[in-house]
């Protein structure tokens, strides 16, 4: 996930690089500030992307709370330091660094390659879930069942719009602090 993150994180380098001959940027120091922080956010970008993930072993931060700061400067860019160039650039600039810092604050919390668990009611492990993967146009999950049986299960997509219609409206009214709590959680566990 943090992966298909930087690739968003890089399209917004790329177009602030190219803005400037987009956006009628009325000064060659806005010009330059432009395609200079693009250049430093498809870089951390790229490094973020070619980070190999190995299962005990946490991908380091320290690119994307750059690339967040690199987009809390573009707000501030934009708000206060260029406030004198054209409406087009510093606009840009708000909107390119309100996505760059939340897309990278983001990424930070993602925690890759840990498991996904189901249990039973009473709290014995139902199913772990180690690898999720899109193949042949199915979910394919790969894990163990009861703890100790190997298991590739495959969710079809006409299952997936049937998950729709089960999920009452409680539970997607109650998913952002289910996620919250989740996060909360996870985040304890970690320190």
């Amino acid at each position: 996930m943090r992966g298909f993150i930087a690739r968003i994180t890089a399209f917004l380098g790329i177009w602030l690089m190219a803005s400037p001959w987009f956006c009628g940027y009325a000064t060659d120091i806005a010009k330059i500030h432009d395609v200079a922080a693009g250049v430093v956010i498809v870089g951390l970008s790229v490094i973020i992307i070619r980070q190999r993930h190995t299962k005990g072993q946490k991908s380091p931060s320290w690119p994307l709370g750059l690339n967040a700061a690199v987009g809390i400067w573009l707000i501030i860019n934009g708000s206060v330091v260029f406030g004198a160039t054209a409406l087009g650039s510093r606009l840009n600039n708000i909107l390119v660094g309100c996505l760059l810092a939340g897309c990278s604050l983001l990424a930070q919390q993602i925690i890759e390659g840990s498991n996904f668990f189901i249990f039973t009611k009473e709290g014995g492990e139902l199913v772990e879930v180690s690898k999720v993967v899109l193949k042949d146009g199915f979910i394919e999950m790969k894990g163990k069942a009861f703890g100790s049986m190997p298991q590739v299960m495959h969710v079809r997509p006409k299952q997936i719009w049937l998950l729709m219609g089960l999920l009452p409206a409680e539970i997607l009214i109650a998913l952002p602090s289910l996620l919250w709590r989740g996060w909360r959680d996870n985040k304890e566990k970690i320190e």
